[in-house]
């Protein structure tokens, strides 16, 4: 008898574990857009979704230099707007977001600081949500905000390059408001 409850209990637990999974999948719908004619990022293999500006569009997911090496390159978006502005660069601003490998773990995400970092990074609420932050390094070179999200135990990290201003480090002031509307307009779905 115990083993017809247990099993009974196991089936409803799982087809709730799935119901769940399925509905996220199902309902394209993050929270409602923060601005009109944003677009709905929907990643339903790791489960979250977010909007962004209609300036940016999906770019080819390629691998980058200074990205960890234990990462799955989820998307890139690349803005129409240059990563730096009055300069030859000829690189877009734009938003990159991978999924580590590894277990969620604030201390293990120091290897990945920039430069003049020796601590996990800085917790931001935005929405609901709680991200990890890395603004500017050390030295005279340009850096991109980078946040981590604990994403089903897994790290999810976001990193905005550009766009910048004149000698600027970090992305301009308009990028970072950018940045804290799509963050709070984040959600994840089961995991």
């Amino acid at each position: 008898m115990l083993n017809r409850v247990t099993a009974a209990v196991a089936l409803i637990l799982a087809f709730a574990a799935l119901s769940a999974v399925a509905g996220f999948e199902r309902n394209s719908r993050c929270r409602p857009s923060p601005e009109k004619g944003w677009v709905e990022f929907l990643d339903q293999s790791s489960r979250f979704c977010f909007w962004y500006p209609p300036t940016y569009k999906k770019g080819a997911a390629v691998r980058h230099v200074d990205f960890p090496n234990d990462s799955q390159t989820v998307a890139i978006l690349i803005s129409s707007e240059p990563r730096r502005a009055h300069s030859d660069d000829k690189e877009r601003a734009n938003i990159s977001i991978l999924l580590l490998s590894r277990v969620f773990d604030l201390k293990r995400l120091v290897s990945d600081a920039p430069p003049g970092y020796d601590t996990p990074p800085t917790p931001k609420r935005y929405g609901p949500n709680v991200f990890y932050y890395y603004g500017a390094g050390g030295g005279g070179v340009a850096y991109p905000d980078i946040y981590y999200f604990n994403l089903h135990g897994r790290a999810l990290r976001i990193v905005f390059d550009g766009p910048y201003s004149g000698a600027d480090k970090s992305p301009n002031a308009e990028a970072q408001a950018i940045e804290k509307v799509i963050l709070s307009s984040f959600k994840a779905g089961p995991g």
